[in-house]
């Protein structure tokens, strides 16, 4: 009986121990993850950007005219596409073609911004 005290107090020190040990692992983790510090979205897309005009390479200035104006006629279509969907007042929005009109404006503007840099 005394034997089976002794095995249970054993048994029992070893699963607070584990426990222990799993509690301070998982502390240390979330410590390491508090001091990240958070990145800024601006900072980041501006060395996005920055990489991408590094690695463009050099194209003739008709070519990137040509492009422009397609940018900019395509924006204006979509611009026109976004206000006729909003406005309709007999129908639901259309959220799918909201969203992919404005990810396309994303990265036309994004193209705009740098070819005209």
């Amino acid at each position: 009986m005394k034997q089976d005290l002794t095995s249970f107090a054993a048994k029992a020190l070893l699963l607070f121990a584990i426990a222990a040990a799993f509690v301070c692992a998982g502390a240390g983790s979330l410590r390491a993850q508090k001091a990240a510090p958070p990145q800024d979205l601006t900072l980041r897309e501006h060395q996005m950007s920055e990489l991408e005009r590094a690695t463009t390479r050099k194209r003739e200035p008709k070519e990137i005219l040509a492009e422009v104006n397609e940018d900019l006629s395509r924006l204006k279509a979509l611009n026109d596409d976004i206000n006729a969907n909003t406005t309709a007042t007999d129908q639901q929005l259309n959220y799918k073609s909201i969203v992919e009109n404005v990810t396309e404006i994303k990265k036309r503007s994004t193209r705009l911004s740098i070819d005209l840099a």
